[in-house]
């Protein structure tokens, strides 16, 4: 805090920062100047922003023409509106506030920063072209300002939503552009740990939130209160630039016997949050991790969000020894799974056993087959290629659970094509739902070195008995098939 306090009084009281005035409106500079151009253009076909510009007291961040001919998205009335904040707001007076209304009652407010510099979200002012001071052109009681900044400033909102909390990025974040990143783990988690008020407080805090790619069983286990906390920094708003970095900031896991502070560093082009555990105990290990900012930079009504590639304060999983044992051979050792092996002879096994990325199995028992053994032996070594999931990450019970909860099932790719199902919970047993079929899973994650089991009272496929070949029946079908 005294190392902020002392960045903000430095550019309060050294060199004064200067406005000045000239004769002409803001609304005529943008409208005339050629430096203004690319502006002008994001503003062609807007009526409410030059409304503004004609008519209200406002505070205007103009993009410069280079910033504008970099930005790769479409020039919304609500981006376009983004860059315009209720009230003349000059440099000093913005270091004050802290932060400014946006000109969109929707939009986040523009977040201010004092660090080698001016800085609204991301974005840098430059001094000598700003600091404008004019009266409003339709009504001139009012005074406007006009800053230009390096960067177009944007909200990432794909779909507005009225001033977004952390929270509520949490539960709707299709509605930004963030690509196919999800983050329903780490939601997950912060509902199970009644944590949601952390992230809806009002306020200037600043949010890390783990995408889902990384978030295999052992680490969603490990996201507890505490790691939880360790993702927000209270009371500061850091965006990536502005932000000094490797200056250690403290999360909101700064108890007694669990304390993890972080800090933001560079690396090689790319932005990264370090977390280190000081304080800790045996659930949560002392030491650092390093996660990548994968989307930095998200305004929201209460701070600024970053997604990270990794939950924070969270270790790998040590490598557990024997009786840890790969995938290949307790299905070949397991005596309920005698069928579900020999009917994996040749492709099944072969990857099984080669495969180096992990597996998920599930093995039906051996008691399961016979309704299933009216199919010839390729449609049977098919089916059972339904039942065999090679990823990057094992898939465990927990994991499935929490998956089928989103959109009432979920879609595995398996070694014979996509296969969705669903798995509940009923009194402390799991369940799988395949084409409407419920089947008891029996024996759920059993680890091994390379993936994980789940023995199956069910076959993904529909029951076919062998019919029993008696006398009668063969003469009957000699008949039948000399009559076709």
């Amino acid at each position: 805090m005294c190392a902020a306090v002392a960045i903000l009084l430095a550019a309060l009281f050294a060199s004064p920062v200067h406005s000045y005035h000239h004769r002409g409106t803001v609304y005529d500079r943008v409208d005339q100047e050629a430096e203004f151009s690319g502006f002008k253009t994001m503003m062609r076909g807007s009526r409410i922003v030059t409304l503004n510009l004609l008519y209200r007291g406002v505070t205007v961040f103009v993009p410069e023409n280079d910033a504008v001919d970099r930005y790769d998205g479409s020039f919304s009335e609500e981006l376009v509106l983004y860059h315009l904040a209720s009230g003349a707001h000059t440099l000093r007076l913005m270091t004050l506030n802290g932060s400014l209304e946006s000109g969109h009652v929707d939009n986040p407010p523009l977040w201010v920063t004092v660090s080698n510099g001016y800085y609204v979200n991301n974005a840098k002012i430059i001094e000598g072209q700003s600091n404008y001071v004019g009266k409003c052109k339709r009504n001139r009681t009012m005074n406007q300002v006009l800053h230009v900044v390096d960067e177009v400033l944007d909200t990432l909102q794909e779909v507005p939503y009225t001033k977004p909390t952390a929270y509520d990025f949490l539960e709707h974040h299709h509605r930004w552009k963030i690509g196919d990143r999800k983050v329903s783990s780490f939601l997950n988690r912060i509902r199970f740990h009644d944590r949601q008020n952390l992230f809806t407080r009002s306020g200037g805090h600043t949010f890390f939130i783990p995408v889902d790619d990384k978030i295999d069983d052992h680490r969603l286990q490990s996201i507890d209160s505490y790691i939880i906390d360790a993702h927000v920094i209270p009371h500061f708003v850091l965006f990536t630039r502005p932000t000094e970095k490797d200056f250690i900031f403290e999360t909101a896991s700064n108890g007694d016997y669990i304390y993890i502070v972080v800090a933001l560093t560079r690396k090689n082009g790319k932005d990264y949050v370090k977390s280190h555990t000081i304080l800790g105990n045996t659930d949560h290990k002392k030491g650092e991790i390093l996660a990548e900012i994968v989307r930095g930079n998200i305004p929201v009504a209460n701070g600024v969000v970053h997604l990270i590639s990794q939950p924070l304060g969270v270790f790998d999983r040590e490598l557990k020894p024997f009786p840890y044992l790969p995938v290949y051979y307790k299905i070949s050792a397991d005596p309920t799974l005698n069928t579900t092996f020999k009917l994996g002879r040749g492709r099944v096994n072969n990857i099984v056993r080669r495969e180096s990325k992990l597996k998920t199995f599930f093995a039906p028992r051996d008691s399961t087959w016979p309704n299933y053994m009216g199919h010839n032996h390729q449609e049977l070594s098919r089916v059972l290629s339904k039942h065999v999931v090679v990823s990057d990450k094992a898939y465990s019970m927990s994991k499935l659970e929490m998956m089928s909860s989103r959109d009432g099932g979920t879609t595995l790719e398996t070694l014979s094509g996509p296969v969705r199902l669903e798995v509940v919970r009923t009194n402390g047993t799991y369940y799988i739902v395949w084409d409407r079929n419920r089947m008891r899973v029996s024996r759920p994650d059993y680890e091994c070195s390379d993936g994980v089991v789940h023995i199956i009272d069910g076959v993904f496929a529909t029951p076919k008995p062998r019919v029993l070949l008696t006398p009668k029946y063969s003469f009957w079908k000699m008949l039948k098939d000399a009559v076709a």
